[in-house]
């Protein structure tokens, strides 16, 4: 005998899909969240002699969490598909080998300086070019994460002044979609990565991208990865993230123009120390030996102010960008620490990539 089991709505409660008395219009109920079923049963019903419900049940299957996330693109797509649709770029995969009458783009050299597969976006030979360039969705489904994970997949442009990459987790809890996503802008030639945590058990991967009208180029991603732990980048424009307050003195969000990042202050004959904790980062799936902290940072005050990464820095004005190189092993955690004396210490976008730094 099968057990049918009720949909539910937010609220736990059998989901009602309310129908209507017009014959000639239809009523959409949509879920809002990937349903599993192994059976769906439908019960019609007669109004006047026409059928008063169509039910149409659409949706996609479910895999299991696995290695096949992750992806290099050197054999396929690893179960990544994408979305049709009228206008947009598709995702294709390009092959790059350096022989002597062609090179690879110096653009792509991080991860193929001989030979490599890559996903890219092209929009060589368009007639029309005051359209913006956008692709279609990228998407992968996964099924019972058993931790918290997070996912990073590298970008990189070629002759395109700037472009972006948009990456998207859709969850499912209660049936109610949760949404996080994170936008990077991509202005710089050499590989960017970009990274968004996944907290959910059920959930749907999703990456696009494009530019503005006008470029003909390239925005090309590689190396998809699903990292154990939570992620430790962090820009500090809504919170933040992963990194918590433990000192005397407390870091907290300031906005300065457009920009918003964490400073550390005390006022005249004052003193204390901040410090800010990160999280732990297991590295065990990163295959790399080299990680690379990447962090900005500015101080200000008339008093030596002093910050701690590994490296002592004072009486340096302006936003600065730091490389230190981190040497793995199993798992390993971040902090900073900030000595101030009537002033500031502030930092900002701090990122870990899974590569020597440059």
């Amino acid at each position: 005998m099968t057990t049918w089991l009720y949909i539910n709505d937010s609220t736990g409660n059998p989901k009602l899909f309310t129908g209507n008395n017009d014959q000639n219009s239809i009523k959409v109920n949509q879920l809002d969240c990937p349903l599993e079923a192994q059976y769906v049963r439908i019960n019609p019903w007669e109004f006047k002699g026409h059928p008063s419900m169509r039910f149409d049940l659409t949706g996609c299957l479910l895999t299991e969490e696995n290695s096949t996330t992750n992806c290099d693109f050197e054999e396929g797509l690893c179960g990544w598909t994408q979305e049709t649709g009228n206008d947009l770029l598709y995702w294709t995969r390009q092959n790059y080998t350096r022989t002597e009458d062609s090179s690879i783009p110096v653009e792509f050299h991080a991860f193929c300086s001989d030979n490599c597969s890559l996903l890219a976006l092209t929009a060589h030979n368009y007639s029309n070019s005051n359209i913006t360039f956008r692709s279609t969705n990228l998407i992968r489904f996964i099924q019972r994460s058993s931790s918290p994970r997070y996912l990073r997949v590298w970008a990189t442009i070629v002759n395109i002044t700037s472009a972006y990459i948009n990456v998207t987790v859709i969850g499912c809890s209660n049936q109610s979609a949760m949404v996080s996503s994170k936008v990077v802008n991509i202005s710089e030639h050499g590989w960017t990565p970009v990274s968004v945590d996944v907290r959910h058990t059920d959930y749907q991967l999703s990456i696009n991208g494009g530019w503005k009208a006008g470029d003909q180029g390239y925005l090309a991603i590689d190396h998809i990865s699903l990292f154990t732990g939570v992620c430790p980048d962090c820009d500090f424009e809504n919170d933040l993230c992963n990194w918590k307050n433990n000192g005397t003195v407390s870091w907290n969000i300031t906005r300065e123009g457009s920009r918003k990042f964490i400073s550390s202050e005390v006022s005249l004959n004052g003193i204390g120390k901040a410090r800010l904790v990160g999280p732990v980062i297991n590295i065990s799936e990163s295959m790399v030996y080299q990680s690379c902290l990447r962090f900005s940072y500015s101080i200000k005050g008339a008093a030596i102010n002093t910050l701690w990464v590994y490296v002592n820095i004072n009486g340096i004005k302006g936003w600065i960008t730091q490389y230190i190189n981190i040497l793995n092993g199993s798992e390993f955690q971040i902090e900073f620490e900030g000595k101030v004396e009537y002033g500031t210490v502030n930092v900002d976008d701090i990122l870990v990539l899974y590569t020597t730094c440059p």
